[in-house]
């Protein structure tokens, strides 16, 4: 499913499939997407600023550059995803940092991440 760029603000999506979808640059602020698969997904700079993320999974996905802020992260799955600059509010990215999701470092090799 390609979606790329598409916007999806203030929508109800839960329990939607996403997964394996081209998502990068899509818009998903203030969105009721709880129990949501985004496992594998291309999320690259996707914006999920405000959304209900509570129960979704987004394992092996890829989400560099992608916003959380201000984002409900109840019981969301991680698992293998790619975060490398992903944006998340501090307590957020503090507990990502601790269990291993996401370094300090940036990676120099690809587009979306090289400042």
């Amino acid at each position: 499913m390609d979606q790329k760029g598409q916007i999806f603000v203030k929508q109800k999506l839960s329990g939607t499939d996403f997964s394996r979808a081209e998502l990068k640059w899509a818009k998903f602020g203030k969105s009721d997407l709880r129990g949501c698969n985004f496992d594998g997904a291309n999320c690259r700079r996707a914006d999920f600023r405000g959304a209900d993320l509570t129960g979704a999974s987004f394992r092996d996905a890829r989400l560099q550059k992608a916003n959380f802020q201000g984002a409900v992260l109840r019981d969301v799955k991680f698992d293998g995803a790619r975060l490398d600059g992903a944006e998340f509010d501090e307590d957020v990215s503090a507990w990502l940092l601790m269990h291993g999701y996401i370094s300090n470092h940036r990676e120099q090799n690809d587009p979306d991440i090289a400042l």
